[in-house]
């Protein structure tokens, strides 16, 4: 088990860690599917991932007990359906307000979806699978680069420690996620304030009204609509709303 215990409702009140897995994704999903009757909150961290995934066929690598990797199952009402990428809003918040609270000072921003970058470098990524039934069952992964310092060809990723120089508790770091992500969703289910969460995630989004290429053009990043779709900017003024995938984007 790991401690202190998060101070939440639901998030983390029980928790199995795994010294190795294929992914916590996976992992997660096998218990769910023994057990109808999981309680939302239950997590799963592991201190290697043999598979970790990120968003499509992007692998997640990282050093063996260097870094922090969980997955949690929640369970939402199933009126959050017509507005599911809100919970890809209140969960990016959520991790990147603990990144931030380590790195006080630095700039961390949420790339669209949901990597979190600090420096322009990603630090952490979210993957979010649903299924739909009585009730909207979600399994939430987050991966994030604490403590490993050597990252061999991915040059576009850094760790809270690489930006620190501190190294940090990984099980402090993970209850303090669960608290922040549970805040979020909280936040997220309180139907007055739908309109708020999506514009602090817009408020937080890395590279906003800056210049990003779609197709060899240039596009202004101006917003995300409550739907997840990225509105972008031509040159010519014209404005376009992508989803996830739907074009390759150049950041850089």
């Amino acid at each position: 088990m790991v401690n202190p215990r998060p101070q939440t409702v639901h998030l983390g009140h029980v928790i199995i860690k795994k010294h190795r897995v294929g992914s916590t994704n996976d992992e997660l999903k096998q218990i769910v599917r023994e057990n109808s009757k999981l309680d939302s909150g239950f997590t799963v961290v592991a201190e290697y991932q043999t598979k970790g995934r990120g968003q499509g066929r992007n692998q997640w690598i990282s050093e063996s007990g260097k870094n922090a990797m969980f997955s949690v199952f929640i369970r939402l009402p199933q009126d959050v359906r017509e507005n599911i990428f809100l919970l890809n809003f209140a969960v990016s918040l959520g991790v990147r307000a603990a990144v931030q609270k380590k790195l006080i000072g630095q700039q961390v921003e949420v790339k669209w979806p949901n990597d979190i970058m600090v420096g322009g470098k990603k630090v952490a990524g979210i993957l979010i699978e649903n299924t739909f039934g009585a009730y909207v069952n979600s399994i939430v992964g987050v991966g994030v680069n604490v403590n490993q310092n050597e990252f061999g060809e991915m040059s576009r990723a850094t760790s809270i420690a690489s930006v620190s120089g501190n190294t940090s508790d990984i099980n402090e770091f993970i209850t303090d996620c669960l608290e922040y992500v549970e805040k979020y969703i909280n936040l997220m289910l309180n139907q007055t304030h739908l309109q708020q969460i999506r514009k602090l995630y817009v408020s937080q989004l890395y590279k906003l009204d800056e210049t990003v290429q779609v197709g060899g053009k240039d596009h202004k990043v101006i917003d995300v609509d409550a739907e997840g779709k990225l509105i972008l900017r031509d040159e010519g003024g014209k404005q376009m709303a992508i989803t996830h995938n739907e074009k390759k984007i150049e950041w850089t």
